[in-house]
């Protein structure tokens, strides 16, 4: 196409737009705001420790000892003891500030070193602190709940892999597509009614979003297989899936009466661990771990 001169117009670059103001507003606010229970959230009862226990058992058992991990979206740091208690030298980077403050305390308790550039607050779309294949393996346990567009998750999971050396180890975390109807009918409460009322589940169903904000947060529901399409298309290979619940998956109140020593838990986390992988506990998850090599040999 030309104009009148006959000579072609220029076109205009089309800038790369990136997750929406509001949108990073609304959940670095939430975040911000729920700093106390994200702090003691994974250490409250049996139920929310198997989340954390198979998140540790997956990370230890395709991560090499005494890496060097990038924990993206790592809130206040909840994983720097146990990561360093096993031997691997932790990062962190999360978008909220009110997380980065807590994440440095336990950072400066934990004796490790350069804790302002240890722990940065940072967009998961944009980790431009961090240089490329500087990372043994990276950890994004929160980010890809809250990216609603597909060309910001897969910014986020490009820059990921951009810092993590070739052949390094990814483990992710996303909630599935079923995981806000199961998880407000188990909360079971007026307000959890009214959300499950007000929702419009063909949407949901169809797109992964959940807005209504006034109970969480701008969220995002994965479907799996577009989830792994998008891994394949960023070089990555799929190498472990499962539930971190496995057949606990939303049945937190009976389990916390049932798991009254420490005794029953070991037995509970050995089984969870037996069984996180089979294709019906996936299905039907709370938090789904994908564990992913990025392309190339590890060094």
């Amino acid at each position: 196409m030309t104009d009148s001169a006959g000579t072609r117009p220029k076109r205009k670059r089309e800038k790369r737009l990136g997750p929406s103001a509001a949108s990073i507003a609304r959940v670095r606010q939430h975040y911000d705001a729920t700093i106390a229970h994200e702090t003691q959230r994974l250490e409250e009862n049996a139920y929310r420790r198997l989340e954390h226990d198979m998140t540790m058992r997956t990370l230890v058992r395709h991560v090499p000892g005494g890496a060097r991990i990038l924990d993206v979206g790592g809130g206040p740091g909840a994983y720097l003891e146990p990561l360093v208690r096993r031997g691997f030298d932790p990062w962190l980077c999360d978008l909220s500030d009110a997380n980065v403050a807590v994440a440095r305390e336990r950072a400066t308790e934990l004796g490790l070193s350069d804790v302002k550039q240890r722990v940065r607050q940072c967009d998961a779309t944009n980790l431009k602190h961090y240089a490329r294949a500087s990372y043994d393996a990276a950890l994004a346990l929160g980010p890809f709940y809250h990216l609603l567009g597909d060309s910001d998750r897969r910014r986020a999971l490009s820059e990921i892999v951009r810092v993590v050396k070739p052949g390094g180890t990814i483990v992710l975390a996303v909630l599935p597509r079923l995981h806000p109807l199961r998880y407000l009918l188990r909360e079971a409460t007026a307000e959890a009614f009214d959300v499950l009322a007000a929702l419009d589940w063909d949407v949901l169903l169809a797109t992964g979003r959940f807005e209504h904000r006034e109970f969480f947060t701008d969220a995002y529901l994965t479907d799996l297989a577009k989830f792994r399409a998008m891994l394949r298309r960023a070089r990555c290979r799929v190498i472990d899936t499962l539930s971190a619940e496995s057949f606990c998956a939303f049945m937190d109140v009976p389990l916390c009466e049932w798991v009254t020593s420490e005794e029953k838990y070991a037995k509970l986390l050995d089984l969870v661990d037996k069984t996180a992988r089979y294709p019906e506990q996936i299905a039907s998850a709370e938090h789904v771990l994908v564990v992913a090599r990025t392309h190339g040999r590890r060094r």
